[in-house]
């Protein structure tokens, strides 16, 4: 079977803001699974190798939301998203910076590449278990990060 990742954002109070998983059999389309992804969800990879994704959340850091709601933060947050066939759970999550909107896994599924748009970097997490950890590595780019690829089938 294959399965399509989506991120849902809140939509006239209606849908909270999710990561689903769609079961994309021909002719039996349907939401199998769905995960709260928390505060105004921005990006999402799926690992090439399988078992995990990642989704930013940008937590109204970097001027995405007025200053004066609740979960206005200087920090987004990646959360870490363990995928087992058709389901998927929330496993961690760790602060990243300022209005981080883009991300990749590398080829080999073992790191994540997450750009801050505040701080105009480029930061490396190792997955570690259901974990992820800062490797130290950190590119400041020559400008605001505005797009990203990794290799996900």
């Amino acid at each position: 079977m294959t399965y399509f990742y989506l991120i849902t954002l809140k939509l006239m109070r209606k849908i909270a803001p999710s990561v689903a998983v769609i079961d994309m059999t021909p002719d039996a389309s349907r939401v199998v699974d769905q995960v709260a992804a928390g505060d105004l969800p921005e990006g999402l990879a799926v690992s090439p190798t399988g078992g995990y994704a990642v989704s930013l959340l940008t937590n109204g850091s970097g001027n995405s939301a007025p200053n004066n709601v609740f979960y206005a933060s200087d920090h987004s947050t990646a959360v870490l998203l363990r995928i087992n066939n058709k389901t998927v759970r929330k496993v961690g999550e760790t602060l990243v910076g300022g209005l981080a909107e883009r991300i990749a896994f590398s080829p080999d599924g073992r790191y994540v590449y997450i750009a801050n748009g505040v701080e105009q970097s480029l930061v490396t997490f190792r997955v570690a278990g259901d974990k992820l950890v800062p490797t130290g590595s950190h590119l400041k780019l020559p400008g605001h990060p505005a797009s990203m690829r990794g290799d996900t089938p």
